[in-house]
């Protein structure tokens, strides 16, 4: 797997017209992630968050974790923190990334909701509203 990982990543580099860089990444996130390009990071199996990138199969566990119970507020506190041996910061980056918003919180407990998101109308093609609703 690491040796199709490294070939991956050579080429990702060639054809993003990178420098080949000599150190694959091999940690679970990249601290700074601000000079490599997304889609290069994504051919060797990471998610940029902003400033961050963390390995996909990471975020899946966290993610996981995180939505493993049907939840209006969800709670964060250390134990997630040390669970997955991570910082607050990239925590939360991770819950913004999944489409979380903090409530309220301290530096050891806080508390996030979901972002409303507006339902688009889907509307029936080949009904006369739809023609009226396209030539507005």
């Amino acid at each position: 797997d690491t040796l199709y990982k490294d070939l991956r990543w050579i080429l990702s580099c060639l054809y993003f017209n990178v420098r080949v860089l000599n150190r694959i990444p091999k940690e679970k996130i990249i601290l700074d992630a601000k000079s490599y390009k997304k889609e290069l990071l994504h051919s060797i199996g990471y998610v940029k968050t902003g400033a961050f990138a963390i390995d996909l199969i990471f975020l899946e566990k966290i993610i996981y974790t995180v939505f493993r119970k049907k939840k209006r507020i969800f709670y964060f506190d250390f134990n997630i923190l040390n669970k997955y041996n991570i910082t607050q910061p990239v925590l939360f980056e991770i819950l913004d990334y999944v489409g979380l918003y903090k409530v309220v919180g301290t530096s050891y407990v806080s508390y996030w909701r979901r972002k409303k998101t507006m339902k688009k109308e889907a509307y029936n093609e080949n009904s006369p509203f739809y023609i009226l609703k396209k030539l507005q």
